[in-house]
C-alpha cells in the first residue's frame, strides 16, 4: 500500500496535473474571501469538526489519551475493533517473534477484567499455530496497573501480573527512614507554608485538572448521569450543573484510579473505595446537594441494575458508570503524577509514578512479607526498579531517600543554601522561585550531583 501510494503522488507531481492542482488550491486560497468561505463550506461537510485546539477542554466528543487530543481511545470492547487492533499482535505472537504481551493503561479500558481474559484466550488460540518449539510455552501477559496500598490485582483477570510499579515503590519505601518521616515533614512546612499532608495538595489538584484539562470528559459523565435522571419523576428536575458540581467532589476525594463496577454490581473492595470517596465529599458538596451524592453513588455502584429491565434505560445506566471509570482513572494519574508531584516536596525520592506520597517506609519485614505474597501470586510478574513513566532514577531515588535518615544536616544544608541564595531571587508576582521551587531545586541536585565532582572544579 506504500508504493502504492508513494507511486501515485509522484504521478501528481507530474507536470500533467501540477497546474489543475494548483488553479484548485487557489480557489480555496484563504487569501481571498470567496477562498475562505469555499474552503469553510468544505470542511464544514466533513465527518468531524476543525476546531481551535484549546476548544477541546470543553467540546471535544471522543474519548482521548488524557488530554491529548491526537491520541483517540478505541472500543477494544467491540469484538471487530478488538480483531482488528490486535491483528498484528497474534500474528508475531504466531510466529514466534514474541511471546507474550505488556498492556499500557489498562484502566483506560471499559472492562479491564474481561479485555484481559478474552486477550488470554486469544492467545492461547494461537499456540498450536505456532512454531514447534514454542508450544509448550504459555502467552505471556503483564498489565501497567497502579495499585493503591490497599488494593489488590484479582486473579480471574487471567494476567501473569504487573508491568511492576508495585515493586518499584517497596523497593524504594524499604530505603526510607522512618523517623525521617515528622522532623521532614515539619522542615518542608516551615520553609514553604505549603500543606504537610500529601493529600491536601492533591485535592486542589485534582479540582483543577477536572475544570481545566478533563472539563469535556467530565461533562460527558455528567450528562450521562443526567440522561438516567430525566428518565425517572423522581429525580427529573436534578439539574445537569448540580450533577457536574456532586461529581466533582466526588472524584475529588477519590483515592484510587478506579472501580470495576457493572451490571452485576460491585464488589466489596470496591464499595470500600466507594465509600472512602462517598465520605469526603459528603463534607464538602453542597448541603443542598446531599441527597443527590447518595443517588449519584447508587448509580456509579450499580445499585439495582439487575432490576431494570434489559433497554435503553438498562444501557445509558451502563454507559453511565463506565465512563464514570474511564475518567477517574486520568484524572488520579494527571492531578497526582503529573501536578501534585511537583507542588509537594517533603522529599522527592517519595514522588513516583506507583507510589504513595503519604506512605513514606515500609520496614524490611513488610518487605519480604510483600514479596512473597507476590511470588505466590503472580511468580512471573515483572520487578522493575525503573519503567518509562518514572520522575527520577533508581540512583536518584536511593541518594534522596539518604536524607531521611540525616533529617537535622539537611535542615542546616538548606537553610545555609537558601541564604546565600537569596539575593539571586527575583520578583516576579512573588518570589521567583519560591521557596517550594527552591527546596525541590535543592534535592534535584543533590540527587544529580556527580560523586567526584567539586565546587571548585571548572568544566
Amino acid at each position: 500500500v506504500r508504493r502504492e501510494a508513494e507511486a501515485a503522488r509522484q504521478e501528481l507531481l507530474q507536470p500533467t496535473y501540477r497546474a489543475a492542482i494548483q488553479e484548485c488550491l487557489h480557489a480555496y486560497s484563504a487569501k481571498m474571501p470567496e477562498g475562505r468561505e469555499r474552503l469553510h463550506r468544505l470542511l464544514d461537510r466533513q465527518n468531524y469538526r476543525l476546531a481551535w485546539w484549546r476548544a477541546a477542554t470543553d467540546e471535544i466528543n471522543w474519548r482521548r489519551f488524557f488530554d491529548v487530543n491526537g491520541l483517540a481511545g478505541v472500543r477494544v470492547e467491540v469484538p471487530e475493533v478488538f480483531e482488528a487492533t490486535h491483528r498484528t499482535v497474534f500474528r508475531l505472537y504466531t510466529e514466534g517473534l514474541i511471546d507474550g504481551v505488556r498492556i499500557d493503561h489498562v484502566d483506560g479500558l471499559a472492562n479491564p477484567r474481561d479485555y484481559c481474559r478474552k486477550l488470554r484466550r486469544r492467545l492461547q488460540q494461537e499456540v498450536p499455530h505456532r512454531p514447534e518449539g514454542l508450544r509448550d510455552m504459555p502467552p505471556i501477559l503483564w498489565i501497567e496497573k497502579i495499585l493503591a496500598p490497599h488494593e489488590r490485582l484479582a486473579a480471574d483477570w487471567l494476567t501473569d501480573g504487573t508491568t511492576g510499579y508495585d515493586f518499584m515503590n517497596d523497593v524504594s519505601a524499604v530505603l526510607h527512614d522512618p523517623a525521617g518521616e515528622a522532623p521532614l515533614t515539619a522542615l518542608w512546612t516551615a520553609l514553604t507554608s505549603r500543606a504537610a499532608a500529601f493529600d491536601d495538595e492533591a485535592k486542589p489538584a485534582r479540582r483543577q485538572i477536572l475544570s481545566e484539562s478533563l472539563s469535556s470528559e467530565l461533562f460527558a459523565t455528567a450528562n450521562a448521569l443526567h440522561r438516567i435522571a430525566r428518565r425517572n419523576l423522581a429525580t427529573r428536575d436534578y439539574t445537569l450543573s448540580a450533577i457536574r458540581a456532586t461529581l466533582t467532589e466526588l472524584l475529588v476525594h477519590f483515592h484510587a484510579y478506579r472501580i470495576y463496577a457493572g451490571p452485576a454490581g460491585i464488589s466489596l473492595v470496591d464499595q470500600r473505595v466507594m465509600d472512602w470517596a462517598m465520605a469526603g465529599a459528603r463534607r464538602s458538596v453542597r448541603p443542598a446537594d446531599r441527597s443527590l451524592l447518595e443517588l449519584v453513588n447508587g448509580w456509579l455502584s450499580g445499585a439495582h441494575l439487575r432490576e431494570v429491565p434489559a433497554g435503553t434505560r438498562r444501557q445509558e445506566w451502563g454507559r453511565a458508570m463506565v465512563r464514570f471509570q474511564q475518567l477517574s482513572a486520568p484524572t488520579a494519574a494527571k492531578s497526582v503524577e503529573d501536578t501534585t508531584f511537583y507542588r509537594y516536596g517533603r522529599l522527592l525520592s517519595r514522588n513516583e509514578v506507583g507510589s504513595e506520597p503519604s506512605q513514606w517506609a515500609m520496614t524490611p519485614a513488610a518487605f519480604h512479607a510483600a514479596n512473597k505474597e507476590r511470588q505466590k501470586r503472580f511468580p512471573l510478574a515483572l520487578l522493575a526498579t525503573a519503567t518509562h513513566d518514572h520522575k527520577r532514577g533508581e540512583d536518584a531515588r536511593a541518594r534522596l531517600a539518604v536524607l531521611s535518615e540525616a533529617p537535622g544536616e539537611w535542615e542546616a544544608a538548606l537553610a545555609r543554601w537558601m541564604r546565600l541564595n537569596a539575593p539571586l531571587r527575583r520578583d516576579l508576582d512573588g518570589p521567583a522561585p519560591d521557596a517550594a521551587d527552591e527546596v525541590m531545586l535543592y534535592q534535584t541536585l543533590v540527587a544529580a550531583w556527580p560523586l567526584g565532582l567539586l565546587p571548585e572544579d571548572r568544566p
